[in-house]
């Protein structure tokens, strides 16, 4: 997690959005950074911070471990000394209807003291999740518990949500429109480039306004 040493000021923050991000990945970079059609307990709050990872896979009853392969100490795994300002990011491969947390999970999560969770998978408890201080992002809301049918394999690694590859030290931002993976090492340019595009796009917008508005 080195990588999670200097976090972009608040106010660059507050001046972008997912979109304006995306398109500033754009100039950069080819690869797949965007992850769309995700749910959240809290619509329109905004989730960021630096990624730790948690790999759920199917389970295997003769690998489980459950001291090792339970949701709870591949936290601690994730959390590391000071999870402070990260997201916690849990995978789920193709099992995205399963549970991968509920009120109680969710409120270690806060706890803990992550920023909040990104997930493929779908979560439970929106209402409890309504109550706690973290943003959470997922496939959709849960009906059923977790059946176990997977279990928690690795700690910060390497991960795939949605066909996007998301390391430990990327920064997750994540809004109503979708969420944006944006590598450690080029946060601080491609913020100001958002920044730039949404200065752009407003100026562009008056523009317009006052040109083609049309009076009574």
């Amino acid at each position: 997690m080195g990588l999670c040493v200097n976090s972009p000021a608040s106010d660059l923050i507050s001046r972008v959005s997912s979109a304006s991000i995306s398109d500033a990945m754009a100039r950069r970079f080819s690869h797949r950074w965007h992850i769309l059609d995700l749910v959240s307990p809290t619509p329109g709050a905004v989730l960021h911070g630096w990624a730790a990872t948690v790999r759920f896979l199917p389970r295997r009853d003769d690998l489980r471990n459950a001291d090792v392969h339970d949701f709870m100490p591949a936290t601690l795994a994730a959390a590391g000394e000071d999870p402070s300002g990260r997201v916690l990011v849990v995978t789920t491969g193709s099992y995205r209807h399963a549970a991968v947390a509920g009120g109680k999970k969710l409120t270690l999560v806060d706890a803990l003291g992550f920023s909040g969770l990104l997930t493929d998978g779908r979560l439970r408890d929106f209402d409890e999740a309504r109550q706690l201080s973290g943003v959470f992002y997922c496939g959709g809301e849960a009906v059923l518990a977790d059946r176990s049918d997977l279990m928690a394999f690795e700690a910060n690694a390497a991960v795939e949500l949605a066909a996007a590859l998301i390391t430990p030290g990327d920064w997750i931002y994540a809004d109503a429109a979708g969420a944006v993976i944006v590598p450690g090492d080029h946060v601080q340019g491609v913020l100001e480039a958002a920044a730039e595009r949404e200065r752009a796009d407003a100026a562009e917008s008056e523009r317009i306004r006052r040109t083609y508005r049309r009076t009574p």
